[in-house]
């Protein structure tokens, strides 16, 4: 029985995990706080997490865009697509473009 190098073997999950940023500044916070409420309950009924909510990033270098980021967590990329597209969060955008300025983009986890 032989055993490969470790620097052969593929370490990398099958599927990679999604991640969603929001980079945000709130103008309108009893309107955005009710856009919260109800975005957290869609996106953990899909198996999103938040792993970063923060009004004060330690910004180490450069000029940070925005007042809050926030980073949410899926199982993959496809997932987190499927929660932004879905009938019970889509709807919601409206609400968070009311309330916030935003930038939003998906990424693939390594």
């Amino acid at each position: 029985m032989g055993y490969r190098a470790a620097e052969s073997i593929d370490w990398s999950p099958a599927v990679a995990d999604g991640y969603v940023m929001l980079l945000l500044d709130v103008h309108d916070a009893e309107r955005y706080r009710r856009y919260l409420d109800e975005a957290t309950s869609t996106l953990t009924a899909q198996g999103g997490r938040f792993l970063v909510a923060s009004d004060r990033p330690d910004v180490v270098e450069g000029t940070w865009p925005a007042g809050r980021t926030i980073v949410i967590k899926f199982a993959s990329v496809a997932a987190a697509r499927a929660w932004y597209a879905s009938a019970s969060y889509a709807p919601l955008v409206a609400d968070r473009q009311a309330a916030a300025e935003s930038l939003v983009a998906i990424f693939e986890g390594a």
